[in-house]
């Protein structure tokens, strides 16, 4: 029973992207809520690393792809998402052994995947647009 509620309190969460949080932390007025110094450094972290920056290629990919199930009929789980936007893996070999999750799907499921994330990787990364 514990298994299930944390499976269903994952699915319910929303994972950011390291690209989200540096846009969620950019609206004006939530910079200077971050006092605690683990949260600025996590933030700059965030800043740096971020693959995706531009907020309508982040909406885009979220709701489009990931939320309508258009990648992987709709059975990609919101850490897999989260981790895909932010290690960016080129080839499927790759992205199976950085999430191994992602086993249970085929190369040719997954490469169209992997595929779109690097067209939005292009369209989407530099500064944080809002």
């Amino acid at each position: 029973m514990a298994a299930n509620k944390k499976e269903s309190d994952e699915d319910q969460a929303t994972i950011l992207t390291l690209g989200e949080v540096v846009a969620v932390y950019s609206l004006e007025g939530n910079q200077a809520k971050i006092k605690a110094p683990a949260a600025k450094q996590a933030l700059e972290y965030a800043k740096e690393f971020a693959t995706i920056r531009n907020q309508h290629t982040m909406n885009d990919m979220r709701v489009h792809k990931f939320q309508h199930g258009e990648w992987l009929n709709g059975q990609l789980k919101g850490h897999e998402f989260a981790s895909l936007v932010d290690l960016l893996p080129t080839d499927v070999e790759q992205a199976k052994a950085l999430l191994p999750t992602l086993k249970r799907f085929s190369d040719d499921e997954l490469s169209p995947v992997l595929e779109d994330l690097q067209t939005y990787a292009q369209e989407g990364g530099g500064q944080v647009e809002q």
